[in-house]
């Protein structure tokens, strides 16, 4: 076999050791930097490998944390909505929660239902125009207008039908379940 000292490459000369780089030798076996190129590479491996095994288990760990956390935060969440609930329910203030548009009631509670001789199932889901508790629908309107522009309203004597003849006291819109609904509290 002959030994090449320069090949033509479109035209050009080219070296021998350029063919070297690309893993030829003139005589058919592998360059010896392709063997030590190969070599590095096993070792970017082996190091890619472990460096990837370490954040995998740092990766894993974080999201076993994640996943505590999350269920301390839903077990706190839980607590507060217990709390809530309770103090909601056994409030002895008269506490409504009604759409602002529509005035259904979403929720009331205990002292609300007990002042006015309702049970939970005949009002829940039904408007309170409809059932009767404003006196005045005009109120209703003024309350709902100034809700708007003004955010609250505080010791606004409204008039709704009652046994005992209460009136609200304050009424603040707050969001829940993404409908704006109104906090009424007598």
């Amino acid at each position: 076999m002959r030994k090449l000292d320069s090949l033509t490459v479109v035209g050009r000369p080219a070296l021998v050791p350029a063919l070297a780089i690309l893993g030829l030798v003139a005589d058919g076996s592998r360059s010896p930097t392709i063997v030590a190129i190969e070599g590095l590479l096993a070792i970017f491996r082996v190091i890619a490998l472990v460096y990837l095994s370490r954040s995998l288990r740092r990766a894993v760990a974080a999201n076993a944390e994640i996943c505590l956390l999350n269920a301390l935060v839903r077990e706190k969440l839980s607590g507060a909505n217990d709390r809530f609930e309770k103090t909601f329910r056994w409030s002895p203030a008269m506490i409504a929660i009604a759409g602002l548009e529509d005035s259904v009631a979403v929720d009331i509670n205990n002292a609300w239902l007990e002042s006015l001789g309702y049970r939970r199932e005949e009002v829940i889901g039904r408007s309170m125009i409809e059932l009767g508790f404003w006196v005045e629908h005009a109120e209703r309107k003024t309350a709902v207008e100034r809700l708007r522009v003004e955010g609250s309203i505080r010791n606004l004597e409204v008039r709704y039908r009652t046994k005992t003849g209460q009136y609200f006291h304050a009424i603040e819109p707050i969001e829940l379940d993404g409908k704006e609904v109104v906090f009424a509290v007598a």
